[in-house]
């Protein structure tokens, strides 16, 4: 009696082997049966980084706001360091040089990096100057030039056009 169950357990197991592979080749009838094709590669992750104010002063922070895809884990470097989660915002700071603030992060399809530049001044900012030329009197009617050559900005952010 024990061979007829051992006989009967193997033969049920064999069913339900042969009927799951049946189903998944279709039935079974004309079909073939192959692995099912791998999974897509897991993509590289992306880091966008940038500060705000690109251009500080003696004593003045920036606001670095990153944002990633594809990432599990970033580290921050030059200027800043330590973990930092994949996306988010933070006060850096203060400077005393020009700094490039930079940001890897790693995924399951491996790491990458982006940075930011902060421009370091000494000093106190001074406002920028708006020079549109000399002083024209004109009619209504006739359309005016204005050059901008003499304005100035210590910052170089602000442009005359």
């Amino acid at each position: 009696m024990r061979k007829r169950r051992a006989s009967r357990t193997a033969n049920v197991t064999v069913q339900v082997c042969i009927a799951l592979a049946l189903s998944a080749c279709g039935g079974g009838v004309g079909g073939s049966c192959s692995p099912p094709p791998p999974p897509p590669p897991v993509p590289p992750p992306t880091v966008t980084i940038a500060a705000t104010p690109r251009i500080v002063r003696s004593g003045a922070t920036t606001q670095v706001t990153w944002t990633t895809t594809d990432a599990t884990s970033c580290t921050a470097s030059n200027g800043w360091t330590g973990a930092r989660s994949t996306a988010g915002s933070e006060t850096v700071g203060p400077f005393t040089q020009n700094t490039t603030l930079t940001l890897t992060c790693t995924g399951g399809g491996g790491s990458a990096a982006a940075g930011t530049s902060v421009t370091f001044r000494l000093g106190v900012n001074i406002a920028p100057t708006a020079v549109a030329g000399p002083d024209q009197t004109v009619f209504s009617t006739v359309q005016v030039g204005l050059t901008g050559s003499n304005s100035f900005d210590d910052a170089g952010i602000a442009s005359m056009s």
